[in-house]
């Protein structure tokens, strides 16, 4: 409990990477970006493809978004959909707050 206190609550990040110096709250996170950034291990591998990642939750948006063809982050707004959280954000960004129109002006 206190650990989630001090990581989530109150936002301490007391594991320095000795790579990069970036901190994080939990030594699994720590371990985790080790071997993503810096070791570029890729052990979560697509058994469909030849696809790998170092995240879970990476191979998961793949699986869903390559294999199952899903695209479930809709737009409330208009006939938007995505695979990809991210992208639906984008989205929102550019079309919905105006952006999209500002950077056409900068081509």
């Amino acid at each position: 409990m206190k650990t989630h206190i001090d990581s989530v609550h109150e936002q301490r990040k007391s594991h320095e990477c000795s790579f990069c110096r970036n901190t994080l709250a939990r030594i699994a996170h720590l371990k985790i970006h080790v071997d993503s950034v810096h070791e570029k291990k890729k052990s979560h591998v697509c058994s469909i493809c030849d696809y790998s990642s170092s995240r879970k939750d990476s191979l998961k948006i793949h699986i869903v978004s390559v294999h199952e063809k899903k695209k479930l982050h809709k737009c409330l707004i208009y006939d938007y959909s995505s695979a990809k959280n991210s992208n639906l954000k984008a989205h929102v960004g550019l079309d919905h707050e105006g952006k999209k129109a500002t950077q056409m002006l900068h081509l």
